[in-house]
């Protein structure tokens, strides 16, 4: 297994490569946002991805960490999610070699995502079934509801609604067969 050392290295040599064939310069800008955004394993938007790099020292403009990150994403280093409605763009590292496929569960009442591996999620076996002439990269899985601390919070609060309307509740009870 590949240590956070390791998969920095190799994320920087394919950066390298990616701005090499591009003909574009390997700032320190690059290397500190690409840095950044492989320190955690978590989803960024690029305000807060800015607001860590400041906090490292390096003072950059939104203009250069978007424009970073759009090169990162087109390098095959990251990718951006939109998790619906008015949310801004979140961006998450992408392991050089690393195996594709995992679920982002979405909780729609408070925005929090939570990621899934799942070994048996193989895109080779899914493409091949129903489309043998496609080539699979990766795939993106968004499955939208509710996280169990949201649907926690609403029964607590559905029941302090029923208690202060001054209706009593009644334990639930088996239903008899008939």
């Amino acid at each position: 297994m590949a240590t956070d050392a390791d998969i920095l290295t190799a994320a920087r040599t394919q950066l390298t490569q990616y701005l090499r064939r591009k003909g574009m310069r390997r700032t320190p800008e690059r290397i500190a946002i690409l840095d950044r955004l492989f320190a955690g394993d978590r989803h960024l938007q690029a305000d807060e991805l800015r607001a860590l790099l400041d906090s490292d020292g390096y003072h950059l403009s939104l203009s250069t960490v978007y424009s970073t990150l759009k090169v990162l994403v087109e390098a095959g280093l990251a990718r951006m999610h939109r998790f619906g409605g008015e949310q801004p763009a979140q961006y998450e590292r992408v392991v050089p070699d690393s195996p594709a496929g995992h679920y982002h569960l979405v909780c729609t009442a408070c925005g929090r995502i939570s990621e899934v591996t799942d070994s048996s999620l193989s895109l080779r076996q899914i493409t091949r079934r129903h489309y043998s002439s496609f080539e699979p990269a990766y795939c993106m899985v968004y499955v939208y509801g509710t996280c169990y601390r949201c649907l926690k919070r609403m029964r607590r609060e559905q029941r302090r609604r029923l208690d202060s309307s001054g209706k009593t509740r009644t334990p639930h009870s088996p239903s008899k067969p008939k």
